[in-house]
């Protein structure tokens, strides 16, 4: 019992730093959701702590409860949420209009969080959730890795560092971060247009480079993006690049992206726009899933993705490893021009 008040019940999954359970507030005898944190995760739960804090309850974000200590560790207690976006993927196809619609909740989320100072760092499928009882209204959660981009002191935008150690996921993570680069606004945006750019296109070229962040760095680099964007609509692909051309201090224009996404939506709906690129994914059965992967099937399926949270040092861009890079990027142009 915590803090004589709720109960933990069964588990429902465990992340990178904590592990979540079903509960019930005994008072009022309505189900909860508990997180207990690891005595070892200090850092990560202050963290949270913080930016839960800030954001409970306020539009696509859970209410907190409580938190504090507990036992030889930490816990908060939540609202309870409905199935996250990655088990969503293994059950139903996604229409290209709820892929849009979101985006749109995501974008709100993140200018509440970047308004009150603080960046996500996290984004993947496994952090975002459906609510209990509406599957369309969605939440970002798990704010361990998030991060305050006011400087304390100064009380003005941290100053940009090159050796930054790295903090988050490999697939969905911006070029920037996964290069060294400090965490600002705009990485978020880089990273939900990302998973955007997953959901709509089923795959992303680097998806299962998964063996270090060098290997990650090394693909990513090799990726021509104009190729890969082939398909994708143009609104899509406008905001992707702007979200890449903002400088480090840069605040996002929010407004401007959520036009656009709002417009292209509406054209979907409205006008039933066909975009062959953009056809309903194929479920891939669970009895084929393990058969299809094992057989080093070539076919990406949006069920496929494992997207584990890490801590890693930076890069180490050895002379060597920059070389290596720019041999990639060679071979990569050479393949261009033949075809």
């Amino acid at each position: 019992m915590i803090s004589s008040r709720y109960k933990i019940e069964q588990k429902l999954g465990k992340g990178s730093f904590a592990t979540v359970y079903n509960g019930t507030d005994t008072r009022t005898n309505t189900p909860v959701a508990i997180k207990l944190v690891e005595n070892s995760m200090h850092s990560i739960y202050s963290v949270e702590s913080k930016v839960f804090t800030s954001v409970s309850g306020r539009p696509h974000f859970p209410k907190l409860y409580w938190n504090g200590d507990f036992e030889k560790g930490y816990a908060f207690v939540m609202e309870l949420l409905g199935t996250s976006l990655a088990d969503i993927l293994i059950s139903r196809p996604f229409h290209i209009s709820s892929i849009l619609e979101l985006g749109l909740q995501m974008l709100t989320a993140l200018e509440t969080m970047h308004t009150l100072s603080f960046i996500h760092r996290d984004i993947k499928p496994d952090n975002i959730l459906t609510g209990q009882t509406n599957q369309e209204l969605f939440y970002l959660v798990d704010y361990g890795l998030s991060k305050n981009y006011i400087d304390s002191a100064t009380k003005h935008h941290a100053p940009m560092r090159e050796d930054t150690a790295f903090k988050g996921n490999l697939v969905f993570c911006s070029k920037n971060i996964l290069s060294g680069i400090s965490a600002s606004r705009r990485d978020d945006i880089e990273s939900l247009f990302l998973l955007l750019i997953y959901l709509i296109k089923k795959e992303l070229p680097w998806i299962n480079e998964k063996k270090n962040l060098e290997c990650m760095i090394g693909r990513r680099s090799s990726v021509n993006f104009n190729q890969f964007m082939k398909g994708l609509p143009s609104e899509i692909f406008e905001i992707f690049n702007y979200s890449q051309s903002l400088s480090y201090y840069q605040a996002p224009n929010y407004s401007w992206i959520r036009e656009k996404l709002v417009n292209l939506k509406n054209s979907i709906v409205q006008e039933q726009k066909i975009i062959p690129a953009l056809t309903e994914p194929k479920l891939l059965k669970k009895k084929s899933y393990k058969r299809a992967k094992t057989a080093g099937a070539r076919r990406k399926t949006l069920c496929m993705i494992e997207c584990e949270t890490i801590i890693a040092p930076p890069p180490d861009f050895s002379k060597g490893f920059r070389q290596k890079i720019i041999q990639m990027k060679k071979n990569r142009n050479k393949t261009e021009i033949i075809n």
